[in-house]
């Protein structure tokens, strides 16, 4: 790409001096869509670039609607949190790769990426009728003499449904991709639950041999207190001290460490959560927050 540079040098030079350098991952990377049009055809890349970079949105925008749908799916079978994000992550990422093929190749170029709105992103069902409509069916419901409309009486709707759910190739097997997407969220719900199991077991056994070797340790200090018999008497007396307040400050430490430890669980995800609440409300850093609210050993010096 010849013609980045002069685009890279105008870009730095357009950024203001007293700001802070941009992170690495904040860097504008110039690819050809990014170029600016001109009257060189191929923006002053090297030829066939732009068709390989072509290449890459088609796959990027088609790999993208795929686990979009994916994730829309496993968010009406298995619900929890993160597939809100996921799903707006995909749609950011079917967005960029749609604006950087229409810059390179025009609208009229792969027509079946449409344009991706906020109400594609919902599953038919998912949103709730407004209002106005709910009180008109009620309205409905109660005239007629008190008559009630059968259950199974056939009904119409005016939704239309998302264009990402017609694509070509997808109502084929539409019940298949439901199935895969559930075993696929299924098996990395699995895995995460193992890998937190794992982990549990390995932090209790931490917590364990660190008690254990806390109270060796203080034993040994205990030991020692006493084996120099070849120093003078103040100093000796002085070892000592040192040794036993080796020993003390280590004993404390265990109790320190053991009562934190017994904390029983809900007690103790209560206590982390009101420290997360206090750290944004006063907008100060968790690590340094929890640093400063959270009990120390007492100081034995």
């Amino acid at each position: 790409m010849p013609g980045a540079a002069h685009v890279i040098a105008e870009a730095e030079a357009a950024r203001d001096e007293d700001d802070a350098p941009p992170k690495p991952e904040r860097i504008a990377l110039f690819m050809p869509s990014a170029m600016p049009r001109g009257s060189d055809p191929l923006r002053g890349c090297t030829r066939g670039l732009l068709e390989m970079e072509a290449k890459l949105r088609v796959a990027q925008c088609d790999n993208s609607l795929v686990k979009l749908r994916s994730q829309l799916h496993a968010k009406r079978h298995l619900i929890y949190f993160r597939n809100e994000h996921r799903v707006e992550a995909l749609a950011t990422r079917y967005r960029r790769g749609r604006r950087a093929l229409i810059a390179l190749k025009g609208e009229e170029y792969m027509p079946q990426f449409r344009k991706l709105r906020k109400e594609d992103l919902v599953l038919d069902g998912d949103a709730g009728e407004s209002d106005a409509a709910a009180s008109k069916k009620l309205a409905m419901i109660g005239s007629g003499k008190g008559a009630r409309a059968p259950r199974n009486a056939p009904g119409t709707s005016k939704k239309v449904m998302s264009w990402i759910w017609t694509a070509p190739g997808v109502l084929d097997d539409a019940e298949e991709r439901l199935h895969e997407s559930v075993r696929v969220e299924w098996a990395r719900a699995c895995a995460r639950k193992n890998r937190w199991e794992e982990e549990v077991m390995t932090l209790r056994e931490e917590m364990r041999r660190c008690l254990r070797h806390l109270g060796w340790q203080a034993r040994w200090w205990r030991e020692h207190a006493a084996l120099r018999e070849d120093v003078s008497q103040g100093t000796g007396a002085g070892l000592r001290a040192y040794a036993l307040k080796q020993a003390s400050w280590h004993d404390r430490l265990a109790w320190f460490f053991e009562s934190k430890w017994k904390m029983p669980v809900l007690a103790a995800a209560q206590h982390l959560v009101a420290l997360e609440t206090a750290a944004e409300q006063e907008g100060a850093d968790l690590d340094q927050f929890f640093t400063q609210h959270t009990t120390v050993v007492p100081s034995i010096d």
